[in-house]
This record gives structure tokens, C-alpha cells and sequence, in this order.
């Protein structure tokens, strides 16, 4: 078949790519010298900017990772808000559609790290934590001293610590 192609874009080729929105016609001629035209019209949609942020490492034993706002979510934990908590150090990814039918993805490492509490022990007027490296003491409340794992006591008083971990994570 000898047919001939002309579009409105000058193009003489049977098929053609477009980049932008707009009214597209051909007119296709055959041997016979016979002609059909057609119009189509267009409509490109910006694909969806989907961004989960970089990938993260916290301190916690939890965060929450937000999309923003779409048709719809899949996410590899199986839900499908537009949101998640997350509890555990992970890479987490979400497929969405937008009002317009198009897709897009993006995906976010987690690392959390949770440094729970110290365990302290009192013998005589020294208390000792059961985690090794920097504290920080608290004598009523109030910040005492930031040093090592064991602390004297020097008064009276109800006394606590939070360690710091090699994350730079306080404990709860």
C-alpha cells in the first residue's frame, strides 16, 4: 500500500512524536488519489513530583513518612494512606497515582536508632549504669554532671540518668 502522510506539523512520516499539548490532523492520501483526514487533541500531563525526602537516620524507635497528596498509595507495608509509621530501620517505598492516572515512585532509607533508658544500681553513695560511655546525671531534675557511667552522690536527692549513645541518641 502507497499510501502518502501529511500532518500538521509538516511531517510526512505514517506516524509522529509529540512533546506538547495541542490539535493534531493528518490527511493520508492513497494510489486511487483518495483522502481521509482525522483530528486529535492532546492533553500532556506533567508527571507527578513525588519526593519522600532524603534518607534519614533518627534517633527513636519511630517516625512517620508523608507523601504528598495524590489519588492513591501503595506502599511496601501494604498500606495505602497517604502516610505511614514506621518502626523499624528499613527502606520504605510507595507507588501513587495522581487525579490524572499518572504514576510515579520514590523510596526513603530509615535508620532509627532507639537507646533505651540506663539501667542504674546504687552501692553505697555511687550509682553505676549498666550501659558504658557518656551520661548525663540529673540530681531533683537538674543537670549535675555529663560525664562516664558511674556517678557519686554528693547529697541528698532523687537521681536519674540519660545515656548518650555513639549516635548521639539520648535515651528516653
Amino acid at each position: 500500500v502507497n499510501n502518502t502522510y501529511l500532518w500538521n506539523t509538516g511531517s510526512k512520516a505514517r506516524e509522529i512524536s509529540i512533546n506538547s499539548s495541542g490539535t493534531y490532523w493528518a490527511v493520508i492520501g492513497d494510489s486511487n488519489s483518495c483522502s481521509v483526514s482525522d483530528t486529535i487533541s492532546v492533553i500532556l500531563n506533567s508527571p507527578p513530583k513525588l519526593d519522600l525526602g532524603t534518607d534519614t537516620s533518627i534517633c527513636g524507635d519511630s517516625m512517620q513518612i508523608i507523601s504528598q497528596p495524590f489519588t492513591s498509595y501503595t506502599w511496601n507495608t501494604n498500606e495505602t494512606n497517604q502516610g505511614i509509621n514506621v518502626y523499624a530501620s528499613c527502606n520504605y517505598w510507595v507507588n501513587i497515582v495522581d487525579s490524572n492516572g499518572c504514576k510515579a515512585n520514590d523510596s526513603i532509607a530509615v535508620s532509627l536508632n532507639y537507646n533505651a533508658p540506663p539501667i542504674l544500681t546504687r552501692i553505697g553513695d555511687i550509682i553505676f549504669s549498666n550501659k558504658d560511655g557518656d551520661h548525663k546525671w540529673f540530681r531533683n531534675g537538674m543537670l549535675v554532671s555529663s560525664f562516664n557511667n558511674i556517678y557519686g552522690i554528693t547529697s541528698y536527692g532523687e537521681y536519674s540518668a540519660t545515656h548518650v549513645d555513639t549516635n548521639g541518641c539520648l535515651s528516653d
